[in-house]
């Protein structure tokens, strides 16, 4: 990997060393965005309604799945994000100054 400044050194460094980066979000629009899509399409594949609270919702949406049909579901909510035209542009947007 070729990193051109000591600041994305240290974050590869971070990742190697940890095998994760948590960073604060860099646009609330775009989380906001995410969340309350992430919320709709996990509605959509568990044939309920659109929640009124997005951010109550997904934190207790393991109440709502049952362990054996979890993957599925997993997959069911990542197919339906990826199929949203903006998707990879907002979580660009997540991080983009990183």
């Amino acid at each position: 990997m070729v990193f051109t400044s000591d600041e994305d050194l240290a974050i590869a460094d971070e990742y190697l060393k940890f095998g994760y980066i948590i960073r604060p979000n860099a646009d609330n629009e775009a989380y906001k965005w995410i969340q309350q899509n992430a919320a709709s399409v996990a509605a959509g594949a568990l044939g309920i309604e659109q929640p009124a609270d997005s951010e109550k919702f997904l934190n207790e949406i393991h109440n709502l799945v049952e362990p054996s049909k979890l993957n599925d579901f997993r997959l069911k909510v990542i197919q339906g994000l990826n199929a949203l035209a903006e998707f990879r542009l907002m979580y660009f947007r997540l991080a983009k100054p990183y």
